[in-house]
């Protein structure tokens, strides 16, 4: 199982992100910005395990699990790669490595 940690802003409603927080479970696709070329032909799923958020600004920590059979390259999950969560095609937190 690969686990990464994040820190992210989540997107507001106002700014086109999700209409409420984010929630432990929730299952966006992770992109990774430096590499989108590539995330043309793979995405993956990652579930929300564990959040620490600001109620006032929505910035904070997240610790992600990839799905199963999940191959990220392991340049992609270096310290400060910069990554997008997403719901469909809309960004809803960006962020970057821990």
């Amino acid at each position: 199982m690969l686990i990464l940690e994040a820190a992210v802003v989540w997107i507001k409603p106002e700014f086109g992100g999700r209409s409420i927080k984010p929630l432990i479970g929730l299952r966006p696709i992770i992109r990774f910005q430096k590499y989108i070329s590539e995330w043309l032909s793979t995405a993956w799923d990652v579930e929300i395990i564990d959040l620490d958020i600001d109620n006032d600004d929505w910035s904070g920590k997240v610790k992600m699990k990839f799905s199963g059979n999940a191959t990220p390259k392991k340049e992609w999950l270096k310290k400060g790669e910069l990554i997008e969560l997403l719901d469909a095609y809309r960004v809803i937190a960006i962020g970057k490595i821990i």
